[in-house]
Order: C-alpha cells, then structure tokens, then sequence
C-alpha cells in the first residue's frame, strides 16, 4: 500500500498532477479503484494496481481531451477556408428554397400568419428588392453553407440531425430566426405604444379616436387632448407618427383598436 505522497511522486513522474490537493479530491470521488482511509490519522492507503489503473484512465483521458482539441482546430480551419471559397463565389453543390415552399410551411406553423409573411420576405426574400425573390440559393462546401449569398453557417449549427436534408434543415432555421424576429418587433412596438400613452397622457380611446380622424381632423383632436401640442405642425407630426404605429402594429397583429 502507497501512502498519499509515495503515490504523488509516482503521478509527478507520470505526469498526470504535482498538486495534493487535487489528489486528495480524486481520491474522495473515489477515482483510484481500491484507496481507502479508515481514519484522518491513518490517512490514505492506495494500492499499486489502483494507482496504476488510475494513471492509464488519465493518460487516455488527456490523450483524448489532446486529441478532440486538435480535431477542433482542424475542422475550424477547414471551415475558415470553405467560407472564403463561398464568399468568392465557389460552391460544390447548389440547392435553390422557394418561396412558396416557405409560405406553404409558415402558413401551416402559425396561426395569425401574415406578420411571420412579411417578416419572410424583409429577412429573406425581398431584402432591398421591390418584388421579393421567387427562391434563394443555398451553396454550400463541405460542412459549410452560403444562405442568400450573404449569411453562412455550419451545417452542424443548423436544427435537425444529420439524416435530414440540407434544405429542410435550413427551412427549420429560417423558420424559428422569423418567429424571433416577429416577436421581437411585436415586443418593441408594444413598448414604444406603452410610452406613448405614458408621454402623452393618453389611453386607447384616445389613440383610437385620433386615428380614425383624417390628418386634419386628428391633429385637432391631438391638439384638444394634449395641453404640450401647441401649433398645429407638431400635432400633424404627431399624428403621423401615431398612424405609422398603428399601420406597423397592424401589420405585427398586435393592434387591439
């Protein structure tokens, strides 16, 4: 049997740890098979063939941690270099996503679909475009993929496990970064009607009797309700600015007028 620091130096020689302390925790997880301690006095009793189990666990374990890190960095400049060749313009395989292929399947995911229609076509399809494109390419190189010639990802961080196709995988992606989007914009023009009201003194009523004035009639209204809108040109702004949120909260379907 091998007391505490007979077994260090061997671990020393092997180096697997120089630190008692790190050994004594080992030992209390009971990691070196047959060490016992039957008093603080006595202190540990650790056999030979214990220890030495125990060191070849260790040496396959940083041989492996070893190994995993120079996989990683590997395929990272592997990767690195894929999506340079994308960005330039170089792919193996070219697949095309529809439009209405993506249409079809947000219509079928959520009820209330428009907002998450529209939130498709400003993401993805339309961009700066006056008519939004009939389908995107998705290029790809090895485990790396071009979306929209503007957005690449690995595949492997794309939803889905490896048997699926590589268009269905990136749909489940577009799908669920849409659906953030949309509730993300739902949450700030929520906030942004909040501090209206807030700023103005208002409640929905008012909001609602505003907005279904023209502009002229709405900025008297705005003008009567608000003793801080003194000229006419500052109620019409604000009547602009109340319209355009109304229109834009229409569009999320979070206007309750």
């Amino acid at each position: 049997m091998l007391t505490v620091t007979e077994a260090l130096e061997i671990l020393k020689k092997e180096q697997i740890t120089s630190s008692v302390q790190v050994f004594r925790r080992w030992l209390r997880a009971g990691k070196v098979p047959g060490a016992y301690q039957n008093s603080l006095k006595e202190g540990w009793k650790i056999p030979e063939d214990g220890l030495q189990s125990f060191i070849v666990t260790q040496g396959n374990e940083k041989y492996k941690a070893s190994y995993d890190r120079g996989y990683a960095d590997a395929m990272n400049e592997v990767a690195e270099r894929d999506s340079k060749m994308l960005s330039r313009g170089m792919f193996e395989t070219r697949y095309q996503l529809k439009r209405s292929d993506m249409r079809e399947r947000i219509k079928q995911l959520f009820s209330g679909s428009k907002p998450f229609l529209l939130m498709a076509d400003q993401l993805y399809f339309q961009e700066d475009r006056k008519n939004p494109k009939t389908s995107i390419d998705i290029n790809i190189i090895g485990q790396v993929l071009l979306l929209n010639d503007r957005l690449i990802f690995r595949i492997n961080e794309m939803p889905g496990n490896e048997n699926e196709a590589v268009e269905d995988r990136v749909m489940l992606f577009m799908l669920e970064d849409i659906r953030q989007a949309v509730f993300k914009e739902r949450k700030e023009l929520a906030a942004t009607y909040d501090a209206l009201l807030d700023e103005m003194g208002w409640d929905m009523y008012d909001v609602n009797e505003i907005v279904s004035c023209d502009q002229k009639e709405g900025a008297k209204v705005i003008k009567g309700l608000s003793s801080t809108t003194r000229t006419l040109q500052e109620a019409i702004a604000r009547y602009k600015q109340i319209l355009a949120l109304k229109e834009k909260m229409e569009e999320m379907g979070i206007w309750k007028g």
